[in-house]
């Protein structure tokens, strides 16, 4: 999908985004040191704003930022972005990057920048993708562990293993690829958190080397709503094949189910329609910005 966004907040203030410009000897840019964040707007309302910036503040703490905004602040600039656009179905990419001032490895000379886009979102997925599930692929690459990455942060640099895995799932036939972690364990995917459904009940990965989304999160909270037992724990790979359904959730995805992984297939997504169906009339309630 490409992103078309018109007015940028860019560093305290609306542009456009073609005047949007960083420098080529920006550090983040040649040491992969930025932190972002990805928010969804429904009728114009961005869904948990204020998590998700609360979130990229925390990464920008752990990459060593000393952040120049408040949270309030970023909640400000979102609603700024969104309704300069006129946008009512929409993705928010906020991104936090260090300057030019230093082009050496050490980072924290270096100025903290903050720029807010925003465009029209149309799902990412086809209709039959929703209703039917996506294809993955078990990646060769692994989620590395927290003594050789900051696993915790949303940050640009634990993408790049997203980026190949995705392209290689892709190159093979596949919708997306997922991620055994360090020890071995089922992951997740590129870009979104898994679940199994094992006799009725839910089991999602022990989040010890990668995001736990927010997506992730609100289904753990709300499963009790739906009469729906959860488990949080280490999923041997060998479990991928016990599962009766399989689907990823994440900001971009939903609730996406998966009908495929390499050659294992699964029933049509029962339980995981409920829980999209849930998790999207939750969307339309209104909550302050």
């Amino acid at each position: 999908m490409i992103a078309e966004a018109d007015n940028i907040w860019f560093d305290g203030r609306l542009v456009q985004a073609d005047k949007a410009a960083i420098s080529v000897m920006s550090h983040s840019l040649h040491y992969a040191s930025s932190a972002f964040e990805g928010i969804r707007v429904y009728d114009g309302v961005p869904f948990k704003c204020e998590q998700h910036l609360a979130r990229l503040a925390a990464s920008a703490n752990i990459l060593g930022y000393n952040l120049p905004y408040t949270i309030p602040e970023m909640q400000d600039a979102v609603a700024a972005v969104v309704s300069r656009n006129g946008l009512r179905d929409a993705y928010v990419r906020p991104v936090v990057w260090r300057g030019e001032e230093s082009v050496g490895v050490r980072g924290e000379r270096s100025s903290v920048h903050l720029a807010v886009a925003a465009w029209e979102w149309p799902s990412p997925f086809s209709t039959r993708q929703v209703e039917n599930g996506i294809s993955v692929q078990v990646s060769r690459w692994r989620r590395p562990s927290p003594e050789s990455a900051p696993t915790e942060a949303k940050c640009a640099n634990l993408y790049t293993i997203g980026t190949l895995a995705a392209s290689e799932a892709s190159q093979a036939g596949f919708d997306d690829a997922l991620f055994l972690s360090h020890r071995g364990f089922v992951a997740d995917l590129t870009g979104a958190n898994i679940f199994l459904v094992i006799d009725g009940e839910l089991h999602t990965p022990d989040c010890d080397s990668f995001l736990a989304g927010i997506t992730r999160q609100t289904i753990l909270d709300g499963a009790a709503e739906l009469g729906l037992k959860t488990h949080i724990r280490d999923i041997q790979v060998a479990e991928l094949d016990t599962a009766t359904e399989v689907f990823v959730c994440g900001t971009a995805y939903e609730i996406l189910p998966v009908a495929r992984i390499n050659q294992t297939t699964y029933s049509p997504p029962v339980i995981a329609g409920r829980i999209r169906d849930w998790y999207l009339s939750l969307t339309r309630v209104k909550e302050p910005v």
